[in-house]
């Protein structure tokens, strides 16, 4: 349903439009109708140049149009958008290391903003997994802006840049930390899960200008569903809480929906947490990536402990001997290939 105020007139000035540019020998727009008003004909002969057409000023049927030329059009499509829906602020998705950095860069710039997290604290996906050491050292993991956040505050010290950290240490030592900052925590919304990301009174047919509305947020909240106005919007969500499917194309595999509880997906804490559920069982890893290869070596250690523990890893890839780089395959524990 159209909910928009001045939905005759987008489709009058949709319509005009489209006869315009399709016009070849460049007369101007011709009116929907004969009716005075802002779907009706043009006032005092005006815009009946080549390549003028009409477009509503007020809502609809309110009276008055204007001419405006099809170059200025293109420019008000295309064009710098900087200041619509100034007063509105602008709405992060995520309170991980990306929407962190997002707040940061925001402060920076003096924005407004409010940054969305759906967990009860933030880095909540990333704690899930915060037994995993990381790939790279802290000098790529700590955000420009947010060090200098810290750094004006004098009470941070910045880790051994050469280090690499688990994320444990990435969430302790510089997302808390930051998330803290005067600046930026008055602006965090914890347990504020974002349902869907609309713009405002239109549908995904209506078009009309659909770059100057602002975004529509609806959020789950502890008080109930909440509607946020907000003029942009970064998505920081991550991919944690939706993991791929077993099956090959993005799909499910069969069997996989009945089977979801004997399933996790990324990387489980198999030497602590969830060390009792894998103990004295044959497991099957899925997949060929970093997670996986964590996981295959994680479980190896677990074997050598945990009687009765073997290892079944399935990809889909010829031969396992590119995963570690050898021409010999390495040697694991009671794995099966």
């Amino acid at each position: 349903m159209n909910t928009s105020n001045d939905s005759c007139c987008d489709q009058a000035g949709d319509q005009a439009i489209s006869e315009n540019l399709n016009n070849h020998d460049g007369a101007a727009a011709k009116p929907i109708n004969s009716s005075q008003g802002c779907c009706g004909s043009k006032p005092n002969g005006q815009g009946e140049v080549s390549g003028e057409i009409l477009l509503p000023t007020t809502s609809c049927c309110g009276g008055a149009t204007e001419a405006r030329s099809t170059t200025e059009l293109a420019t008000r499509s295309s064009g710098d958008r900087s200041e619509t829906n100034k007063e509105l602020p602008v709405v992060v998705i995520g309170g991980g290391p990306v929407g962190l950095a997002a707040a940061a860069n925001l402060v920076e710039r003096k924005q407004d903003f409010i940054v969305l997290e759906a967990g009860g604290r933030i880095a909540a996906s990333m704690w899930k997994w915060r037994h995993v050491r990381l790939f790279t050292p802290w000098s790529f993991l700590i955000d420009p802006a947010g060090r200098r956040l810290l750094e004006a505050d004098g009470n941070w010290k910045e880790p051994d840049v050469d280090r690499v950290p688990y994320a444990s240490e990435l969430v302790e030592s510089f997302l808390d930390p930051l998330a803290k900052h005067d600046d930026i925590a008055p602006h965090i919304k914890l347990k504020h899960k974002v349902i869907s990301v609309s713009r405002e009174g239109h549908d995904r047919i209506k078009d009309g200008r659909r770059n100057e509305a602002p975004f529509l947020i609806v959020v789950e909240t502890p008080e109930g569903p909440q509607r946020l106005r907000a003029r942009a919007v970064i998505d920081a969500s991550g991919t944690w809480t939706t993991p791929n499917p077993l099956g090959a194309g993005g799909v499910f595999a069969d069997g996989e929906r009945q089977s979801l509880e004997h399933i996790q997906y990324g990387m489980p804490d198999v030497l602590g947490l969830d060390r009792e559920r894998y103990a004295g069982k044959k497991v099957l890893v899925v997949g060929s990536g970093h997670s996986a290869t964590g996981n295959v070596l994680s479980l190896g250690e677990l074997a050598k402990a945990a009687p009765g523990t073997s290892i079944a890893w399935g990809i889909r890839r010829v031969s396992p001997t590119k995963l570690w780089g050898a021409e010999t395959p390495m040697r694991l524990p009671n794995a099966d290939f």
